[in-house]
């Protein structure tokens, strides 16, 4: 027991279905919205959160992602630029 770590626990979900780039995952019951998760080779953001599924919108080519693939959080949110040159433009 001394070797177990507690920040070394991952949670884990699972692909439902790929449409157009957004997938739908299961078993992630402590994501959060805007939350980025980690696939094989690629990773995707949170947008919609269900009582049983989730969400997310693929970040980059969705082509090789398939159902029943493992997806993992990341545990950070996504760093959006910003700066006083975008102030007039809201």
């Amino acid at each position: 027991m001394s070797d177990y770590n507690v920040n070394s626990v991952e949670e884990i979900g699972l692909v439902l279905s790929n449409i157009d780039g957004t997938i739908g995952v299961v078993g992630l019951d402590a994501a959060i919205l805007y939350e980025l998760l980690e696939l094989e080779i690629t990773t995707a953001l949170v947008f919609n959160i269900e009582a049983f599924i989730l969400y997310a919108t693929i970040l980059g080519n969705d082509s090789d992602v398939f159902e029943g693939e493992l997806v993992t959080r990341a545990y950070t949110d996504p760093q959006i630029l910003g700066g006083t040159y975008i102030l007039n433009d809201v």
